[in-house]
């Protein structure tokens, strides 16, 4: 009985997707196939100009600086018990 019920959610789940689907389809569809005509129309470059009119310095920038120093402990951690595995030579 609850496998017939899972396979009903799965197969309506399944059927609202699908409607999810074609309903995007026939409403975006056509854009998306003129899409590529209007890509093609498009130049392939473009020119951007730009004038500086003023440029300014901060003088109250924050700066981070981490501290990158090494600790050395991570390194030379080692486990409290001896592992029993071989070690290889």
């Amino acid at each position: 009985m609850i496998a017939v019920l899972l396979n009903t959610l799965f197969l309506g789940a399944a059927c609202l997707a699908a409607g999810s689907i074609a309903v995007s389809l026939r409403r975006y569809g056509p854009a998306a196939l003129a899409l590529r005509a209007e890509l093609a129309a498009c130049p392939q470059h473009r020119e951007l100009r730009v004038r500086l009119r003023e440029t300014r310095m901060r003088p109250s920038a924050t700066v981070l600086r981490p501290a990158f120093t090494a600790t050395g402990q991570a390194a030379s951690h080692r486990p409290a018990r001896a592992s029993a595995l071989p070690v290889a030579a």
